[in-house]
């Protein structure tokens, strides 16, 4: 996602970005402007977390407060009004340019046609921008047959948003949109689509000091939300310790997460996907990029009005708190829930094998060139966004996104 700080532009997670620590921004805090009744919603969800800390011995899990901090029904972050545009606090790519659902539409093409009663599931949809985009490309193709457009979004007021954004696109070219408050428990053939999906699953977030590990964690001092420092489990020992194997020891001082919530995710896909394809795009790293020795502080960002800033206890509810990927783990996770690793490359690769050369070429004016190359320039969102392919029963065909820097190949 990119979001403006002052008057520069920053993707999340960029080594560039200049992110502000929370005892500068504690100083400019004017530069928000929070209702009265923002202010009352995080104040409720505030006591609900105090609560819930009162209630298990005066500390939980960070993993627990992210989880409350946004998906608390009706006061977390994902479960209120819209966060995404130039109003909300954060740009995804499809707010940036058609031309990103474009190739992800020929990408989706290729593998429909290959399908029995094909069904595209697109893993929550924001403004319904990409859902609507995509079909509209894909009646450009002429398909021979029909398709069905299913949208997993937990927030209703969202769900109200898309189905007006979605209304007439899908009735003038007849295609039928469904909504599921979860991912669905019937079978299906088709193409899964998660666009920064995986940066909000709420993270384990360890550190490492006098070399013990600890499970960081959340509790009330002086009336305020705090952090301290909880035992590591069996589990998380075991889980830093493989991580060790591969990268080496990491130093002392060392904060970092671990995204084990993909876990119930890629489960409840290989239960209803019975054959196709999954494409995740997210900001992130492979595992040795993500635990480097000298990202001592971790991935983990949070977003508000467009500003970026690292202390995720401020305003609980009006936060978008947010981790990058180690797509290693993640296609670690997936191969033993029974998928198998069809590609993985930067965005920029992807984006020119599903063909955004052409759009280029096409584009109207200076101001739709710049956005597309927004999506493409490694500065941008070109290099640190990658796209991962996942596959089910799918042969061995090669996919359209992934005919050239397929770094999984590599």
């Amino acid at each position: 996602m990119v979001a403006n700080a002052s008057k520069n532009t920053f993707v999340r997670g960029r080594k560039e970005c200049n992110i502000k620590p929370f005892y500068e921004l504690a100083l400019s805090m004017s530069n928000f402007t929070i209702s009265p009744t923002a202010t009352q919603r995080s104040e409720e969800l505030t006591k609900l977390i105090s609560k819930e800390i009162s209630n298990n011995d005066g500390a939980i899990s960070f993993q627990k407060y992210m989880q409350m901090a946004l998906y608390t029904e009706g006061l977390g972050y994902y479960t209120t009004c819209n966060h995404i545009g130039a109003r909300g606090d954060f740009i995804t790519a499809p707010e940036i340019s058609s031309a990103f659902s474009k190739c992800l539409a020929n990408q989706c093409a290729e593998v429909l046609r290959n399908l029995e009663t094909p069904i595209i599931l697109e893993i929550g949809a924001g403004m319904g921008t990409m859902a609507k985009d995509i079909i509209a490309a894909l009646h450009q193709h002429k398909l021979d047959f029909k398709y069905e457009y299913w949208i997993v979004e937990t927030s209703q007021s969202l769900q109200e948003i898309q189905k007006q954004e979605l209304q007439e696109i899908s009735k003038n070219l007849q295609v039928t949109v469904k909504w599921f408050c979860e991912i669905p428990t019937e079978k299906f053939q088709g193409v899964v689509l998660g666009n920064e999906i995986l940066d909000a699953f709420p993270i384990i977030k360890f550190c490492k000091e006098d070399s013990k590990l600890y499970e960081m964690g959340v509790t009330v001092k002086n009336q305020k939300l705090d952090w301290c420092k909880l035992p590591a489990n069996k589990q998380l020992t075991q889980q830093i310790s493989a991580i060790e194997d591969t990268v080496g020891t990491l130093p002392n001082n060392y904060v970092s997460e671990i995204n084990v919530s993909q876990n119930q995710f890629f489960q409840q896909l290989e239960n209803c996907l019975d054959k196709g394809i999954i494409l995740l795009i997210d900001y992130g790293y492979d595992v040795h990029e993500y635990y480097t020795k000298e990202r001592t502080q971790g991935t983990l960002q949070c977003y508000l009005q467009h500003q970026v800033f690292d202390n995720p206890l401020l305003y609980p509810g009006l936060v978008d708190i947010t981790s990058h990927i180690d797509f290693s783990f993640t296609a670690k996770i997936a191969t033993d829930c029974g998928f198998t690793v069809k590609g993985f490359s930067k965005q920029m690769w992807f984006l020119y094998n599903c063909g955004i050369e052409q759009f280029l070429l096409d584009a109207n004016d200076i101001k739709d060139s710049l956005s597309i190359k927004k999506l493409l320039l490694p500065q941008h969102m070109g290099e640190v966004f990658k796209v991962l392919a996942l596959g089910k029963n799918h042969g061995d065909e090669e996919l359209l996104g992934f005919k050239k820097e397929n770094i999984f190949n590599q």
